[in-house]
């Protein structure tokens, strides 16, 4: 492990970060990446079209344009269409996503995270598609 000093001051000075109005010092806990990339994913994309990779392609396509934090797997059934589910409070990341695809977005009752259900309609975008 290494530590990093930034130097704002001509002398450095250290200070212990305390919990709100205690005397106590911080601690850091330790959490496994895989765990941190499943829990904090702002979006998460289900490959619902049993295409091969389509989910991957598809975090790197949204990551290559600012997309952080993009968890994917497979969905339990096939779609022939493209839907993007979200919860009332996420709206615009959907409608932000939308924009990217041109899928349909829909509402979800008892969502947490925006879902992208890519149908057999995502895998015959040129932008998605395997390259050879």
């Amino acid at each position: 492990m290494r530590e990093v000093e930034l130097i704002t001051v001509p002398a450095p000075r250290w200070r212990t970060l305390t919990v709100a109005r205690s005397q106590r010092s911080a601690t850091v806990g330790f959490v496994p990446l895989k765990q941190v990339a499943t829990r904090f994913a702002g979006v998460r994309i289900l490959n619902a079209a049993r295409v091969d990779r389509l989910a991957a392609r598809t975090r790197l396509y949204l990551a290559g344009r600012g997309w952080r934090a993009i968890s994917i797997g497979n969905a339990p059934t096939i779609r022939m269409r493209s839907v993007i589910l979200y919860p009332a409070n996420r709206r615009r990341v959907a409608e932000r996503l939308s924009t990217q695809f041109g899928f349909a977005i829909a509402q979800r009752a008892g969502a947490v995270q925006v879902t992208i259900l890519l149908g057999r309609d995502a895998a015959r975008d040129s932008a998605l598609r395997a390259r050879s």
